[in-house]
């Protein structure tokens, strides 16, 4: 017999000084509790004391083993939560605040296993024809716990295709016809279901077009589903590859474009179909390229294909709507004008000419009028030409709220545009906004040829000048526009047409602009990509505020599948190469773009290489490859140990783009890369690079602004490409040297980002620190991009000390052509003390100019005077003092029209010190230098003559402090006698920056006027 669970549980307290017992006891009813899994069962709870219930007692429960059973109280009552089969035990305690009062009971949980709430069949949900499956049906209870031995399964097909497929009671499932099938598995009385989706082996290809006709504007498009299908017409939804579209004409001229692949996922593709140019009238047919169907699952395909088509047509371009844009805002300061420009639009919106002008009415509603001043004209009738035109409404002074412009035309969609009536205030900023825009012809990016296809987007630059409540204003301030690319990734700039597209080009930053009307756009496109976004900068000058905004690369559809590396590459013979594909737009720039079929074919073949056991790839029968989300794919080839000097050539044929060709030579071990060393010196082919003298050890530290790599690292570099065992392999592989950032490392004549040569034969050019920063050199053997690249990661500090002067004009620009407006004293102009990277250092020993010094930095006209402040005097030099980096300056006696000359940073050792004044005490000569000088001031250096007799030298060196140099005479000069001092011969007396002084100084008189 199980032992019953004590009940109450009672705990006495002795009382001492009264010799008095309390009791107290815990009472649970049930005192042992069996519960369902996701059931609930309850235990009331009571307290005593000395036989007393107690009220007002706090409980506490807690479970052993909650993924057993929870359990929680409220007035005395737990409440027990089935989990899962088990048991577990319950402690309950009670308390009562402020009274003798505290005892402990457990209660015994038992939990039994819960009733059957679902039942789940798992199994391949998908499956090929033909292809079992054992399927497993699992019963839950309602909180998802597994039921053991829930019985037995029953198993049934209950959808109509029943008859053409199997399931055993021991759940074993078979379909002969492809098509979606319904399972059951029945236990108890609860029912699982689950789809089993058969695909049979694709048969066939069929295509859906969500519209049949394309409007001829090059920017109209048509989706095209591709569907593989099994011989039942079903999805084969478990195939995935890719696949060709084919364009064949059926009349007339081409109506739509294709890509050359489409990738296929769970039996479905889609590709885009976009219209030709206007006049490219005509209807295709489109199919898949036989043999062009190609599974990356290894889902099968069956040997004859049925190939589907779509046909597509092209109509022409017919005016069929009214357009209408311009400014949001016209101010109602006044009777201000605002133009808004009117044009026609096709079919499918895209704008274009009408086929003649056309008679267009306009109403205006709202307060404005087409007359400027006088009773509003709210309606009138024009003649708008076939291009497109304008038309110019005037705000109501002192009228604001909402202006309706409504144009019409017979046969056309009427255009509205609305337009708020604003009061303004002066204007105090500037917007800039960017938006994103697509070429509706081809477009000569750079104005040198590099032509940007129709499609392509840019990006349109909107400059508006406001107010302060951030409304339009208007206005013709002169903007400066700069941006922060470098020469390998420049931005090119244009005016913006009455359509939007780029019209006028402009050229690269800087840009001097002026708003017209309070407002300018600009159309911006690259050639080129950069690893980061740049910053565009516009500059107000009359408000002297400025905005940024980003600018979004864009590159356009794949071109070409151009070969990583060069043209003309190395194998080793005897062994496999890998060479890679990277897909490109037309401008070079890398797309990635993944599962794009790239064909491969030999266009010669001495080497006798192969591609997957096969050298009969041509062009008719090509190599097929398909690209990963990189954009890149690769081939490797078997080169026979027999072919060393021979070589073969691969071309890539991507379909509709450019042929990309590579020739490899097949060279032996010993001429054959593995590897790169950086060394201080050519080494002769053969040879093994001395690690001691001749392999370069990369130093600890950074480099500081303005320093040279070679500099930096003790040497010139040399990159050697090394075979297996170390020796110099082929010294006449190409290496391309690579910055990761140009504006922290710039390697020298560079305009993209990187130089290539045979490194190993001449050291690679000149690399400077220019900003501080991080930045990654990397080497790499394009002649054998196999050759693991080595990377260099070098910080660049900020210089301690100046190097150069810079010149700053006042408009914020730096060493650029400066348009004076103003006559008489003009500025401020800034000197700047800066590092090799233009870099703003203090100072670590004044640094004087003289007027003619400054002149030359500035590029002024002419030889102005200059003074440190408008209202000052002219100043024969100026000075940045000590720890100072800049000081301003104004110019005197600027003549309209002039301007400044562009000038580069002036180095601190190429200006040469003067001699500004000097100074007669006895026999002693006191000689006062622009700048303070260090090194020897030589005794035969100086020539003093007095009154004209002969010369004679100091008797010794002079003595050096600062940027005096004290000298002493043979004998003391007289009084009113005047001494000629002149520095005739080379010495090694420099100023602090090391700038030697000039072999001859002009000399300087002065007279003893010491009594």
């Amino acid at each position: 017999m199980a032992k019953k669970p004590r009940n109450p549980w009672c705990i006495r307290y002795a009382n001492i000084g009264y010799y008095h017992r309390n009791t107290v006891c815990l009472s649970a009813n049930p005192a042992a509790v069996t519960v369902e899994a996701n059931q609930t069962e309850n235990v009331a709870l009571t307290a005593e004391k000395d036989g007393e219930v107690v009220e007002g007692v706090d409980y506490d429960v807690t479970s052993a083993d909650e993924t057993v059973a929870t359990a929680t109280e409220a007035d005395g009552v737990i409440t027990v939560t089935g989990v899962r089969e088990g048991s577990t035990e319950l402690t309950v305690t009670a308390a009562k605040e402020g009274e003798e009062f505290a005892a402990i009971a457990p209660i015994a949980v038992t939990v039994t296993e819960g009733t059957i709430a679902t039942v789940e069949i798992t199994g391949a949900a998908s499956v090929p024809v033909g292809t079992s499956v054992d399927l497993t049906a699992v019963a839950k209870d309602a909180g998802g716990n597994v039921i053991a031995d829930a019985g037995a399964v029953t198993w049934a097909i209950t959808s109509d295709n029943a008859d053409n497929a199997v399931l055993t009671q021991s759940g074993k499932f078979i379909a002969t016809v492809a098509g979606s099938y319904t399972v059951t598995a029945t236990i108890g009385a609860v029912v699982g279901t689950a789809t089993i989706q058969v695909s049979g082996i694709a048969a066939g290809v069929t295509f859906t077009a969500s519209k049949t006709s394309v409007v001829a504007n090059a920017t109209d498009t048509a989706d095209i589903t591709v569907s593989v299908v099994d011989t039942n017409g079903n999805v084969v939804t478990n195939f995935n590859g890719t696949a060709a579209p084919q364009r064949t004409p059926v009349a007339g001229a081409q109506a739509v474009a294709v890509p050359a692949t489409v990738t296929i996922t769970n039996g479905v593709g889609t590709f885009t179909a976009t219209s030709f140019a206007a006049g490219s009238i005509g209807t295709d047919s489109l199919s898949i390229t036989v043999g062009t169907l190609v599974s990356t699952n290894g889902q099968p395909i069956a040997t004859s294909l049925n190939y589907g088509n779509v046909q597509v047509s092209s109509v022409a371009r017919t005016a069929t709507a009214l357009t209408l844009s311009g400014p949001a805002y016209v101010s109602a300061n006044g009777n201000t004008q605002a133009t808004l420009n009117v044009g026609y639009a096709d079919q499918n919106g895209a704008a274009m000419n009408a086929p003649a002008a056309q008679y267009v009415t306009y109403t205006l509603t709202g307060p404005a009028s087409f007359q400027q001043g006088g009773a509003p004209v709210t309606t009138q009738s024009v003649f708008v030409p076939a291009a497109g035109g304008t038309v110019n409404i005037f705000a109501i002074m002192g009228q604001t709220g909402a202006i309706t412009l409504t144009a019409s035309a017979a046969g056309l969609t009427t255009a509205t545009a609305q337009i708020q009536s604003v009061i303004n205030t002066a204007a105090t900023d500037i917007t800039v906004t960017s938006e994103t825009a697509t070429l509706t012809a081809v477009c000569n990016a750079d104005n040198a040829g590099t032509n940007l296809p129709a499609g392509t987007a840019f990006n349109r630059i909107t400059i508006q000048l406001v107010d302060t409540n951030g409304l339009p204003v208007a206005g013709t301030d002169a903007l400066n526009i700069s941006d922060n690319t470098t020469a390998a990734s420049s931005l090119y700039y244009w005016t913006v047409n009455a359509n939007g597209q780029p019209g006028v080009y402009l050229g690269t930053t800087p840009q001097v602009s002026a708003l017209v009307g309070g407002r300018l756009q600009l159309a911006v496109l690259n050639t080129a990509v950069a690893a980061t976004s740049p910053t565009i900068t516009v500059r107000d000058t009359v408000l002297n505020v400025a905005k940024t905004t980003t600018y979004s690369y864009v590159t356009s559809s794949a071109s070409t599948a151009t070969w990583v590396g060069q043209a003309i590459q190395t194998a080793m013979a005897g062994q496999s190469v890998t060479l890679t594909l990277q897909l490109q737009d037309i401008a070079g720039n890398d797309l990635q773009i993944a599962n794009r079929n790239v064909p491969v074919y030999f266009l010669a073949n001495a080497a006798n290489a192969t591609i997957a056991g096969s050298s009969a790839w041509t062009v008719l029968n090509p190599y097929n490859v398909t690209t990963n989300a990189q954009g890149q794919a690769t081939v490797t080839v078997a080169v026979p140990a027999a072919s060393a000097g021979s070589a073969f050539t691969l071309t890539s044929a991507l379909t509709g783009g450019v042929p990309a060709v590579v020739t490899v030579t097949a060279v032996n071990a010993s001429a054959y890369a593995t590897g790169l060393v950086l060394a201080n010196t050519a080494v002769a082919a053969g040879s093994i690079p001395n690690p001691t003298t001749e392999v370069i050890t990369w130093p600890n530290g950074n480099m500081t602004a303005g320093q040279n790599l070679a500099a930096f690292v003790g040497s010139a570099i040399n990159v050697l490409p090394v075979n297996a065992i170390g020796q110099v392999a082929n010294a006449t592989d190409v290496i391309r040297v690579t910055s990761s950032n140009e504006n922290v490392l710039d390697i020298a004549g560079v305009t993209n980002g990187f130089v290539e040569g045979p490194f190993a034969v001449g050291p690679v050019p000149a690399i400077t620190a220019v900003n501080s920063g991080t930045a990654t050199l990397t080497f790499t053997n394009v002649t054998n991009p196999a050759v693991p690249a080595v990377t260099k990661t070098i910080t660049v500090v900020p210089a301690t000390a100046p190097a150069a002067v810079l010149g700053m004009n006042p408009d914020g620009t730096t060493n650029r052509v400066y348009n004076f407006t103003t006559a008489g004293v003009v500025g401020p102009f800034t000197l700047q003390a800066v590092d090799g990277g233009n870099n703003l250092v203090a100072a670590t020993v004044p640094i004087t100019l003289t007027a003619v010094q400054v002149d030359n930095i500035l590029g002024t006209p002419g030889t102005p005077g200059i003074r440190t402040s408008a209202a000052g005097s002219n100043v024969t030099s100026v000075t940045i003092p000590q720890g100072q980096a800049s000081v301003q300056i104004w110019v005197d006696g600027i003549t309209l029209p002039s301007a400044t000359a562009a000038t580069a940073a002036v180095a601190l050792n190429t200006l040469a010190p003067e001699i500004v004044s000097a100074a007669i005490n006895g026999d002693t000569l006191v000689v006062t230098m622009n700048n303070p000088v260090t090194g020897t001031a030589t005794a035969a250096a100086f020539d003093v003559v007095i009154d004209a007799a002969p010369a004679v030298n100091p008797t010794g060196d002079g003595v050096i402090s600062g940027n005096t140099i004290t000298l002493t005479l043979a004998a003391p000069v007289t009084n009113a006698n005047v001494v000629t001092l002149a520095y005739t011969t080379d010495s090694f007396l420099t100023t602090g920056y090391q700038a030697p002084l000039a072999t001859t100084i002009a000399p300087i008189a002065v007279t003893n006027n010491t009594p």
